[in-house]
């Protein structure tokens, strides 16, 4: 079921995403992307060709970046929860849950 964002919570999601916190999610996102794509490459081996890792030639190609790094994201959010007002992964759980969708 989606919910809709009130205005209110719209307004402190903005807050928040200004916050100084809101780089350190950025940061750890944007890291959590790397781990992905690192282990992505790893896994596909050195002799794959440079094909789109969205899109492979095996099931698990396609698939396993955008889940990893889901994954991912959401082991980091729980972790830095304690540390800041989670906005960035606010914003960015639903959209890695579309693409592994």
């Amino acid at each position: 079921m989606i919910v809709p964002i009130n205005p209110d919570e719209m307004e402190g999601l903005l807050v928040a995403l200004q916050q100084p916190g809101a780089l350190l999610e950025a940061c750890v996102l944007a890291l959590c992307g790397l781990v992905a794509w690192l282990v992505t490459r790893a896994l596909r081996g050195a002799g794959a060709d440079d094909d789109s890792i969205w899109f492979g030639r095996r099931l698990y190609d396609g698939v396993l970046f955008p889940v990893l790094l889901l994954v991912l994201a959401a082991s980091a959010r729980v972790l830095l929860t304690g540390f800041a007002k989670p906005a960035v992964f606010k914003l960015a759980i639903p959209v890695l849950v579309s693409l592994v969708v």
